[in-house]
């Protein structure tokens, strides 16, 4: 009889238990299945950005500049095709009327894409070069994120990644065209050398 009593309580407490741990269990399966569904949308996102990089469409969209705050619309990277675009404007450079900066536009003569499936990144070794610019190295890092970082000789420039469509930049037109007698609308790489620093209009026509 006192067996039979003794096995009861064992068998209880272990019902007891078990349900106890019934919850943590439950609650762990959770927090797992939110982690994998929080990677696997990194996981698209990543692939996405890859495949901007890989048809050589889209723009990064600098917050900073070798450190410094700056607008993401004024400072960015781009590229279309063959075609590079690089702009840069201090914040403190900011006038009335404009401002001043720094474009650094081109052909595109190298591009080697590397993706790094450890850590779901990506490097972009690219130049180009202009009819002043005999070549100009630039690297892009994207992370898994979309976070990305554009340096070229003493420029490390940090933003985002974006498509062509959503980018939200703003191009200027180097002033120095009107003093030689140029229209406007003129590619940047006609009138800018390599170490020239250029003022900027908003002017578009």
């Amino acid at each position: 009889m006192k067996h039979a009593i003794t096995l009861t309580l064992i068998a209880m407490i272990t019902m007891t238990c078990a349900k106890a741990q019934e919850p943590t269990k439950s609650t762990n399966n959770e927090k797992k299945t939110k982690k994998e569904l929080r990677k696997e949308e990194r996981k698209k996102q990543f692939e996405r950005n890859y495949q901007l990089l890989v048809t050589k469409s889209f723009v990064i969209e600098g917050d900073r500049v070798n450190g410094h705050e700056v607008y993401s619309n004024e400072n960015f990277f781009k590229l279309s095709g063959d075609s590079t675009f690089l702009q840069l404007s201090p914040m403190e450079g900011i006038t009335h009327n404009g401002f001043t900066g720094w474009i650094y536009a081109g052909k595109l003569v190298d591009f080697k894409l590397k993706r790094n499936e450890k850590n779901y990144s990506c490097t972009i070794n690219l130049s180009f070069k202009n009819k002043l610019i005999s070549r100009r190295d630039v690297v892009v890092t994207v992370s898994m994120d979309g976070n990305a970082t554009v340096t070229s000789e003493n420029i490390r420039m940090q933003g985002k990644i974006k498509d062509l469509q959503s980018a939200n930049i703003v191009p200027r037109i180097p002033m120095y065209s009107v003093a030689v007698g140029l229209p406007h609308k003129i590619s940047p790489l006609l009138v800018l050398s390599k170490d020239k620093c250029a003022c900027f209009t908003n002017k578009t026509n």
